[in-house]
């Protein structure tokens, strides 16, 4: 299996089967989906076991709510991907958001995306991109790839957006081997 998806799942029912819908849509199929359930007192538990049933690659972990790190580090440690992507459950993606990590360079640490700021209506309000593709060293990692493209829709402003200005810092962006998130994740939240 070439890439985990965790989506960790917090009183999001207007927005999570359309979330989990845009996953299921990919152009790239080599993945599963592992939705964590941190403890939403919403129908979002129901709505995720609904869509296991249906598909074999699909993933439900139930936890009292613990909140969105440990739900994304329980789903950390159940992954078996060579690469980690995270989604937030009110994220939509486009088909090819996965198949487009793949442009560049396959041997990657870490890849990342641009992203969309949309409003209700899915209209698109702000970008949040680069200059063009780059590449980066950093430290032991073999290489980070940047890519322009935005491929991911956050319906709302982020935690990382000061008066309208986003910080670009977000973890739903990006590919991440397990053992760059895995390193950084602590012992497991199990």
């Amino acid at each position: 299996m070439k890439v985990s998806i965790i989506v960790p799942v917090y009183k999001s029912e207007p927005f999570l089967e359309d979330c989990i819908n845009s996953i299921i849509n990919q152009i790239f199929t080599d993945w599963e989906l592992i939705l964590v359930d941190d403890g939403s007192p919403d129908f979002c538990g129901r709505i995720c076991d609904s869509f296991a049933v249906k598909d074999s690659r699909i993933k439900v972990l139930h936890q009292k709510n613990s909140g969105v790190s440990v739900a994304r580090n329980r789903g950390i440690y159940q992954a078996k991907g060579e690469y980690i992507c995270f989604v937030d459950s009110d994220d939509l993606i486009e088909p090819d958001f996965l198949n487009s990590f793949w442009i560049g360079e396959e041997n990657a640490d870490l890849y990342l995306q641009g992203y969309k700021i949309v409003n209700e209506d899915k209209e698109v309000q702000n970008i949040i991109s680069f200059s063009g593709m780059d590449q980066l060293s950093v430290r032991e990692w073999k290489s980070v790839y940047i890519f322009a493209r935005a491929a991911l829709y956050h319906p709302r402003p982020r935690h990382g957006e000061v008066r309208g200005k986003e910080s670009g810092h977000d973890c739903c962006r990006g590919l991440y081997q397990p053992q760059v998130r895995r390193g950084n994740a602590g012992a497991d939240p199990q």
